[in-house]
């Protein structure tokens, strides 16, 4: 199960960081367009400019595209390494002796909260892939972009499941209390 969960991490990892570099190259290559429309404007090569430079056409729009990609799988590398906020007043309410079964129920607790929040953004999905919504930029249905939604709150519920019923697999957290 380690190497399960090491492997699915870096995967997640992985892809995160394909989509901020792309996110990087979309951007370089837009703003760097227009830089040297201007330049060469300036320089008197106006038909040059017209037509080789300028803008990318909906790189912003990708960049958004894939940033969202990127941060909403920042929510699944938390989740894999513990490192996410939690309130500690429980902790405080029960004694050290009992912080494994606390530590499962809130596993479970978690879990839940996750798996409902897939399937209401599994439903919001659906919607729009029924509705037929396009992105106005690039013509083309926005569900498929959407699809990251229902998959990180599957993705932590999942790992949240395996936490309590594996505990041994459990993180150990390294975020900030509150």
């Amino acid at each position: 199960m380690s190497k399960f969960l090491r492997y699915w991490q870096w995967a997640e990892a992985a892809i995160a960081v394909i989509a901020f570099t792309l996110v990087a190259l979309a951007l370089i290559v837009d703003v760097s367009g227009r830089e040297l429309y201007a330049l060469a404007t300036t320089l008197g090569l106006k038909e040059f400019a017209r037509d080789w430079l300028g803008g990318t056409f909906g790189a912003q729009r990708f960049a958004v595209h894939a940033t969202q990609v990127a941060g909403m799988l920042g929510f699944c590398i938390v989740v894999a390494v513990g490192g996410h906020l939690r309130p500690t007043v429980v902790d405080r309410l029960f004694p050290e002796r009992h912080d494994r079964l606390v530590n499962r129920i809130s596993d479970l607790l978690s879990a839940a909260i996750c798996l409902g929040l897939a399937w209401i953004c599994w439903e919001f999905v659906e919607s729009t892939r029924r509705n037929a919504e396009i992105s106005m930029v690039f013509q083309v249905q926005i569900w498929p972009f959407q699809l990251i939604l229902p998959y990180v709150f599957l993705s932590g519920g999942l790992r949240y499941v395996i936490f309590a019923l594996l505990p041994a697999h459990r993180p150990e957290t390294t975020g900030m209390a509150a």
